[in-house]
């Protein structure tokens, strides 16, 4: 995992909780919070679990919730740093349609070492689009609130669900989502 991604996280958490409960859950890892994670460097999904799973026993708010929190603000990020990217699509379906493909190999391009997860699209149409979630890490709340958060960005009415992989909790997710609204519903 980039420490992009970490230092995002450290910056949501102190903006939504503050410097103390920031500090509460930095200092148990040994950090001092303005040394943590070079932005391009690699390091271990378990230093995100590891917060998350502080900021619950701080906060008493779940990990899931928190993942999807922090997905939503992490598309937030995204758009803010990447528009092109976002320009180029007109609604969230045409955007999750990049990740099977494109967009995937333009992240490769700039970071050849990201260890993505991978996206498979079934069957879109203009009402409907399934997408299916595969990572070897546990993160499929995080993609939730990835998908959430392009949801309020493009300001559309789509109703989101998911199921997980019963063997495979949180690492294979299908997401389903359909416009609210549209025909056959």
């Amino acid at each position: 995992m980039k420490g992009f991604v970490l230092k995002e996280f450290i910056t949501m958490v102190e903006s939504a909780f503050g410097d103390e409960v920031l500090k509460k859950i930095t200092e148990s890892r040994g950090f001092k919070t303005s040394e943590l994670y070079a932005p391009s460097v690699n390091y271990h999904y378990d230093e995100l679990l590891q917060m998350l799973g502080n900021l619950n026993r701080v906060t008493g708010t779940p990990v899931p919730l928190m993942m999807k929190v922090f997905g939503k603000h992490l598309a937030r990020v995204f758009v803010s740093e990447f528009p092109r990217i976002f320009l180029s699509a007109q609604d969230v379906f045409s955007l999750l349609t990049l990740l099977d493909g494109r967009l995937q190999k333009e992240i490769r391009r700039f970071h050849p070492d990201a260890e993505l997860p991978d996206f498979n699209v079934e069957d879109p149409s203009s009402e409907k689009f399934i997408l299916n979630y595969s990572s070897n890490r546990p993160f499929a709340d995080l993609a939730e609130g990835l998908i959430l958060g392009l949801i309020e960005h493009y300001n559309e009415k789509i109703q989101l669900s998911s199921s997980d992989s019963a063997e495979e909790k949180g690492t294979l997710r299908r997401f389903t989502l359909t416009r609210i609204g549209a025909t056959g519903e």
